[in-house]
């Protein structure tokens, strides 16, 4: 569970920070990312979620299991759910700033894989990337 924090406290964890994670929690883009992620999951609790960002962001949440749990928690959806949005997380915001944020933490940070389609078999997935159109050079 994320501790509670004062906004003076928040203010002096900001100004503590890399530039890096700095501009990442003031972007525009992160914003537009953070709706984009909640509109996809139909989650109407955008600024939640625009929360939990903020405070993997300022240090005060770690970007691992915990992050799934307090997604689960604020946000009242299944685990299943919270990992996907997790994943997205990561995946769109958090692993551009990876290096700042395993500085921060002082851990590791896994990249997330893309998640492929359930309804294909294993032999399908191995042919992604290759374009069967194509004729071969010689």
């Amino acid at each position: 569970m994320v501790e509670e924090y004062t906004q003076e406290e928040y203010w002096k964890l900001f100004n503590n920070l890399p530039e890096e994670l700095k501009d990442t929690i003031v972007s525009t883009h992160t914003a537009d990312t953070v709706r984009d992620i909640c509109d996809k999951n139909e989650i109407e609790k955008t600024r939640t979620v625009a929360e939990i960002v903020g405070d993997v962001l300022l240090g005060v949440l770690e970007p691992k299991e915990e992050l799934t749990n307090e997604i689960e928690k604020q946000l009242d959806i299944s685990k299943d759910k919270a990992e996907k949005v997790k994943k997205e997380i990561v995946m769109f915001i958090l692993h551009p700033v990876k290096e700042s944020l395993e500085n921060l933490y002082e851990i590791k940070i896994k990249s997330p894989k893309p998640d492929l389609d359930q309804g294909k078999g294993e032999e399908e997935h191995s042919k992604i990337g290759s374009d069967r159109y194509r004729e071969p050079i010689e």
